[in-house]
């Protein structure tokens, strides 16, 4: 009578192997105690590895998902996986290179890919020995859990198969791989018995089938002509065309946006016996808090570009004696400034900025005090001016002007970008314009100057605070 016969393996997966018997009972076999994870598993991301002397990117990346799919088998993690990483990291535009090391790279990474482990590596090959370096870190606190080092004498392609599982063993100290992930040579084929050489060799050899008939080829489709292309078929692809290049180029290279600011004036009030002009004392700030301060940033690379910005401050004068105003100052122009970036892991960017600011000033008069109206009277006297239909000429002609000139100074900046998507991010700023504009005082009857008072400077320095929101191509 025959001894019982040893079970077959039905499958096995992550280390759990089931057998079935003979007698069809099941009989589950054991695992390894740290391969059955009741509670949820911390999540994983194994990184691109980093391609050393003699290996290629291609190899370091096969490697890189070798690592990952045997990190999925042995089951004490939960795997990101490597469709997912690679689209997230390429959303957010991550570039390895702008970090100083590469574990300064896989720690920002694993914090955008929101994980709590990361494994990065690097390979190399010199002559036949390749190597292979991991490093498992927790992107909570930053800290090397482990790593592992393994050298293989050989081919790559023996590399890649062989020592994976052994590293993984290493890095994440484990008693033992499950079954699957053995990497032990496989047993030679065992020798063709006798009789059974002899039974293959009396068999008749099986009749060859009769080759099939070939088929008629297929008559060939009738291809119509197609339809011509219409003007505005050939314009509209054109445009898709050049906005497709134009997109290209401007990827991660353009920034655009815009900022609501409030300012404070430096130098807004006087004596006096120093006023800025005869009895004015005073330049009230008038705030405008609609984002109408637009800026374009054209980015050489990570960190360094030129911004061109759009600047405002208007500023109301205010006398000494009345506290009436002769009219406001407006000052509003582009601004151009060297832009540094420091890229770093987190969500907040800091930006700094040095340039100069062109700006064109007007000076909206006071009608009161601009058509001659003056005294304890004046107001009442120019209501009544304007009752009248507001006829030419009031007070014989008689009016006051101030011209002012165009202002040339110089700004700087520092800010914090706050990325809320791959595309858009928040912008914090705080700005120093220095800027004076140089005006002109004049007294004239019916149009004709007849009394040039002068120059008089008007500082418009400032310092604004803002928010804003910006658009990365």
């Amino acid at each position: 009578m025959r001894g019982p016969r040893a079970p077959l393996r039905l499958f096995s997966a992550a280390g759990l192997t089931v057998w079935l018997g003979v007698q069809g009972c099941l009989r589950p076999c054991t695992a390894p105690a740290q391969t059955l994870r009741v509670a949820e598993r911390p999540s994983c991301a194994v990184l691109t590895f980093e391609a050393g002397t003699g290996v290629d990117s291609g190899q370091a990346a096969e490697l890189g998902n070798r690592f990952a799919t045997f990190l999925s088998l042995i089951g004490n993690y939960q795997v990101l996986p490597r469709y997912q990483m690679h689209q997230v990291l390429s959303a957010y535009r991550f570039i390895p290179s702008a970090y100083p090391t590469v574990a300064g790279a896989a720690l920002a990474a694993g914090r955008l890919l929101d994980v709590r482990y990361v494994i990065y590596g690097e390979v190399e090959r010199i002559g036949s020995e390749c190597t292979v370096t991991t490093t498992l870190v927790s992107v909570e606190d930053g800290n090397i859990v482990r790593r592992a080092k393994s050298r293989y004498a050989g081919t790559f392609k023996n590399f890649v198969r062989l020592v994976p599982g052994s590293n993984l063993k290493t890095l994440l100290a484990l008693d033992s791989l499950p079954p699957e992930l053995e990497t032990a040579p496989a047993a030679p084929a065992e020798p063709e018995p006798r009789e059974a050489r002899r039974e293959r060799r009396k068999a008749p050899e099986p009749k060859k089938a009769p080759e099939p008939k070939e088929a008629k080829p297929a008559p060939r489709p009738v291809r119509r002509p197609a339809e011509p292309e219409t003007g505005a078929d050939k314009a509209a692809r054109k445009l898709d065309s050049a906005w497709g290049k134009t997109r290209n180029v401007l990827a991660g290279r353009v920034r655009i946006g815009t900022r609501s600011t409030h300012f404070v004036l430096l130098d807004a009030s006087r004596d006096i016996d120093n006023s800025y002009l005869g009895s004015i004392t005073e330049l009230q700030a008038e705030q405008d808090y609609l984002p109408i301060n637009v800026f374009v940033q054209g980015m050489v690379n990570e960190h360094w570009g030129v911004e061109v910005s759009r600047e405002h401050v208007r500023a109301k004068t205010v006398t000494y004696w009345d506290g009436h105003s002769d009219g406001t100052f407006s000052l509003s122009g582009p601004s151009v400034s060297l832009i540094g970036r420091y890229p770093n892991s987190t969500r907040f960017t800091p930006v700094a900025g040095m340039g100069m600011v062109f700006m064109q000033a007007e000076f909206e008069n006071d009608p009161v005090w601009h058509n001659g109206f003056g005294g304890p009277t004046r107001d009442a006297d120019y209501a009544a001016w304007r009752a009248a239909g507001s006829p030419p000429w009031p007070n014989n002609g008689y009016q006051r002007a101030l011209d002012p000139e165009s202002a040339t100074g110089f700004v700087l900046s520092g800010a914090c970008e706050i990325a809320l998507s791959p595309n858009w991010s928040a912008d914090l700023n705080v700005r120093y314009v220095n800027v004076e504009t140089t005006t002109r005082y004049t007294l004239s009857f019916y149009e004709r100057v007849v009394d040039d008072r002068g120059t008089w400077d008007f500082p418009m320095g400032h310092v604004s605070v803002g928010i804003g929101l910006k658009y990365v191509f």
